[in-house]
């Protein structure tokens, strides 16, 4: 993140995706936003810093043990409803 900041962003940039993870490739886990390797606050704070004004997408949340399958395979389509 300290490159990103010594060289900021184009105006042109849309967005920034955040998804966290604990470790690095090739041993990395998916974890909750700034559950991981990054402070999500100090990006969102030099985002601003350097005036970013495009869209932040958070990644999806990580499996957990209580969830149940998203059953795609029996959704209703768009058609159905």
């Amino acid at each position: 993140m300290h490159a990103f900041y010594e060289t900021p962003p184009d105006r042109s940039a849309l967005s920034v995706h955040f998804r966290d993870v604990d470790g690095i490739v090739p041993r990395f886990n998916e974890t909750f936003i700034d559950q991981g390797n990054y402070d999500a606050y100090e990006i969102l704070s030099l985002l601003d810093e350097v005036g970013f004004e495009g869209m932040i997408i958070p990644d999806h949340v990580p499996h957990v043990e209580s969830d149940s399958d998203w059953n795609t395979e029996t959704a209703p389509t768009p058609s159905a409803i």
